[in-house]
């Protein structure tokens, strides 16, 4: 249920702050196949395997000095946890920060008013311009827990337990794809759709070195040294953090993970830190969200004025493509190309847009559909420069990735009777308007936990062909 909750909340306040536009009523797109995890109805929860494996040896060192250096460990949390405490609310209350919300001190910005949104989702909110924009700091339900400081992520649990390494919860509540947990009324298009709109309200980018690189935390010095990495933690199967801050590598066992045989860890980046910053106050690390808080298609157009900009084709209101017609090239953004074969990879308005083929050509859809309007409403109206064509179809397509969500996949996710319950349902008695006092910046728990229940529902294994099976013509 606390999924199904941050899903309502984020419906009723991330979501609601846009009117619909378009009331054309696509195809039902998400039924009819079978698809494993979340449906119309309940399903038993994933099988737990027994075997799991038990604690593993390796060399390096005996259970007595691992055990010792375990409790060196543990006085240390101990301590610094009752210091941490007692001068927290002195600090706290002298920066005058909320712990739910970091305090940013962000130059005065005008708002000019406009019929379009803004590219970085400021002023959508004239009271509050910078509500719901990108480049800010999430928000929180709670305040944040870490280990024993600012910043540590969590090791210990109830009773100061090590918490158990997160490769291991995976192997043991994801053994493999059951047809118990199958849905008869849901397609992969589902799941597909459920991270491409992830992707236009969340991207909470991963640390990088001060140069730019990527990190890589498999070979950091510990945070608490002298033990091998794979050792000291499967001693007591917990991930044991790096003197990097930006660091939490995951330890696997070489001898039984069959994925990972032969290393010892699976390199793991913390989010980059938003706040404390120059710009924002708080009082613990708090991450941010690079997309705007809106539906309005930054995963196809991009929050910032810049990769628009570099996006457009700044002619008839259009996005540049490809051959065939395709994404334009990136040579930014990663993806996996055969060696001498032209392969490129795709640019868009997020950077994950490379990261599987079914997601690709999703934004590939919505990519030419916004050409596809730019043209029909520069047919129809002749005077209109190459600003006026593209903000015109900017706009429809982000109302129809609005009602597409609202009447065809929110649905499926709640249920009918929260949908009613929240006054989400489209049409009927329902009424949007706007409410300038309700902040729709993302909820962290939101956008890190509840919103991440898709990346179960993921079929182990998918087919792609080149078979045609039929055209469908664009709706105008």
């Amino acid at each position: 249920m606390l999924i199904v909750r941050l899903l309502i909340l984020l419906c009723a306040i991330g979501f609601g702050q846009s009117t619909f536009s378009l009331r054309h009523r696509q195809p039902d797109l998400f039924t009819s196949l079978t698809l494993p995890g979340l449906g119309r109805h309940s399903h038993t929860g994933p099988r737990v395997s027994s075997n799991t494996g038990g604690r593993s040896r390796g060399s390096g060192g005996s259970v007595s000095q691992i055990d010792s250096l375990y409790n060196d460990m543990l006085n240390q949390l101990k301590s610094s946890s009752s210091s941490s405490s007692s001068s927290s609310s002195s600090s706290t209350s002298s920066l005058g920060v909320s712990p739910r919300e970091p305090i940013c001190a962000l130059p005065p910005l005008v708002c000019a008013g406009g019929r379009f949104r803004t590219a970085d989702g400021t002023c959508n909110n004239y009271k509050h311009p910078t509500w719901g924009s990108a480049g800010l700091p999430q928000v929180r339900l709670l305040p944040a827990e870490y280990n024993n400081d600012k910043e540590s992520p969590r090791m210990f649990g109830a009773r100061y337990r090590m918490l158990p390494s997160a490769r291991k919860i995976s192997q043991v509540m994801h053994s493999g794809d059951s047809v118990n947990t199958e849905s008869p009324d849901l397609t992969q298009l589902f799941t597909v759709w459920g991270q491409f709109l992830d992707h236009d309200i969340t991207h909470t980018p991963v640390a990088k070195e001060t140069d730019g690189t990527s990190v890589d935390c498999c070979n950091q010095p510990l945070l608490y040294p002298g033990r091998d990495l794979y050792w000291m933690v499967y001693s007591k199967s917990g991930d044991v953090p790096t003197k990097n801050p930006n660091c939490f590598p995951i330890t696997v066992s070489p001898t039984r993970d069959r994925f990972f045989r032969g290393n010892k860890c699976m390199n793991f980046v913390r989010s980059k830190a938003f706040a404390p910053s120059a710009t924002c106050q708080s009082a613990t690390r708090e991450q941010g969200n690079t997309q705007t808080s809106f539906i309005d298609g930054s995963q196809v157009y991009g929050a910032n004025l810049g990769d628009q900009i570099h996006l457009r084709s700044l002619t008839g209101g259009r996005l540049k493509s490809a051959e065939h017609d395709l994404l334009p090239r990136n040579s930014t953004t990663m993806c996996t190309k055969r060696p001498n074969s032209g392969d490129f990879c795709f640019g868009s308005g997020d950077p994950r847009v490379n990261e599987h083929p079914m997601l690709s050509s999703t934004h590939t859809v919505f990519h030419r559909l916004h050409n596809e309007l730019a043209t029909k409403l520069a047919a129809l109206n002749t005077l209109w420069d190459d600003e006026r064509l593209y903000q015109e179809a900017r706009k429809i397509l982000g109302a129809i990735l609005q009602h597409m969500t609202f009447a065809e996949y929110l649905p499926l996710v709640l249920g009918e009777e929260e949908m009613d319950r929240f006054n989400l349902t489209l049409g009927g008695a329902t009424h949007y308007r706007y409410d300038p006092v309700t902040n729709p910046k993302i909820i962290n728990s939101f956008s890190t936990a509840a919103f991440r229940f898709g990346h179960s529902m993921i079929n182990g294994l998918n087919s792609y062909g080149f078979q045609k099976v039929g055209t469908v013509e664009p709706p105008f």
